[in-house]
């Protein structure tokens, strides 16, 4: 048996969307963000010669640790919901 996120790319690349989401929806999701921003840096050198700088406050950058908290166990509560 391998994890859930295996599974889910497995499923993703052979063209079940809908079955990689829901195997696991956060691992899905969160690649198809990373590979977005990836997307978007390397245009922006390639294109502008820029590289985009994100700077968070201590206030956003508590308010992302939360959010990613929160993520994480809803994820885990819906994968223990579901019996994935």
């Amino acid at each position: 048996m391998t994890c859930g996120s295996t599974r889910a790319v497995a499923a993703f690349i052979s063209g079940d969307v809908l079955g990689a989401l829901r195997i696991q929806p956060l691992a899905v999701a969160s690649g198809a963000l990373l590979t977005a921003a990836w997307g978007v840096h390397t245009l922006s050198l390639l294109l502008m010669r820029r590289v985009f700088v994100i700077a968070l406050s201590q206030n956003e950058r508590r308010a992302c640790w939360i959010a990613v908290i929160f993520l994480l166990f809803s994820n885990w509560f819906y994968l223990i919901r579901c019996g994935v």
